[in-house]
């Protein structure tokens, strides 16, 4: 199973590639986790760009329903990011 850690700036700064080295499992766990930073760097250019880019070109189909999963659940979590992004990735 691929295991590579992921540099996000340098993902981003290329155009958003997909990590074919990483396990799809750690892209959806690491994505989901940066979508509730307070940092719009890390949320905004980097966490939901990708996955919305690689929702649209089908590299997420395998974890989507998880992804959706964490996502409703975060219609109570107690940041306002978190909340907001939540909607956004279930309207994707």
């Amino acid at each position: 199973m691929p295991s590579a850690s992921v540099d996000w700036p340098s993902v981003a700064a290329a155009g958003f590639p997909f990590p074919g080295d990483v396990a799809v499992r750690r892209l959806a766990d690491e994505l989901s986790a940066m979508l509730v930073s307070p940092d719009p760097a890390v949320r905004d250019d980097h966490a939901y760009t990708a996955l919305a880019r690689w929702t649209r070109d089908g590299h997420l189909d395998e974890v989507l329903a998880d992804i959706g999963d964490t996502s409703a659940r975060r219609f109570t979590h107690p940041d306002i990011q978190a909340r907001s992004f939540a909607a956004l990735v279930l309207a994707r």
